[in-house]
């Protein structure tokens, strides 16, 4: 295992604070990583049966994505189109992680969604690229799952949803880059 190239690939605070990206696979269409919430994580408000003000907005992925469980509690929440449910404001997304500088723009409209938790265990949790999605791991708590990513889908829309302001979205605390000795320490971590 190269360690080196991996740490180069990998991010702390990746998406959102206490949660790192582990790259073990960059090869598009089968690109690998490990995300771990660690024990300050704000994954926990995105729980489907608490507040609107998720740390992680619902969002569909570029790719069809598979979840597998390492360790810990993470639910892979669902949202399904609904009329008559919550309604959540569109937002354009553009990846800090692809262009260099993260933001936001109101894509001029809102979507009902229902939110349906699907906890991450024995069996892996396989979404297409437009299935829309955020991840709840309980506060305080630590958790550790593998994004296995297909081949990019020509008719993926970078939307996400949210009922925040997310134009105000500030990006300088996250992505920041991992050294050796911290992946080391999270390759324990998950037993690798």
């Amino acid at each position: 295992m190269n360690l080196e190239w991996i740490a180069s690939k990998s991010l702390i605070d990746c998406h959102v604070l206490g949660v790192d990206s582990i790259m073990f696979d960059d090869t598009p269409g089968k690109r690998v990583r490990a995300f771990i919430a660690n024990s300050h994580h704000e994954l926990w408000r995105n729980d489907p049966d608490g507040c609107r003000e998720f740390s992680v907005a619902l969002h569909p992925h570029h790719c069809p994505v598979k979840l597998v469980k390492i360790f810990g509690t993470s639910v892979n929440v669902l949202a399904a189109s609904d009329a008559a449910a919550e309604y959540f404001k569109a937002w354009i997304y553009q990846s800090q992680m692809t262009t260099g500088e993260g933001s936001f723009v109101y894509a001029g409209f809102s979507q009902g969604f229902s939110l349906h938790p699907h906890p991450l265990n024995d069996e892996p949790h396989i979404m297409n690229a437009d299935q829309v999605h955020t991840v709840f791991v309980p506060r305080g708590e630590i958790a550790a799952w593998y994004v296995h990513e297909g081949i990019d889908d020509p008719n993926y829309k970078p939307l996400c949803y949210s009922n925040e302001d997310l134009s105000r979205a500030d990006f300088s605390a996250l992505y920041k880059t991992m050294s050796v000795d911290y992946l080391r320490e999270k390759l324990k971590q998950i037993g690798r």
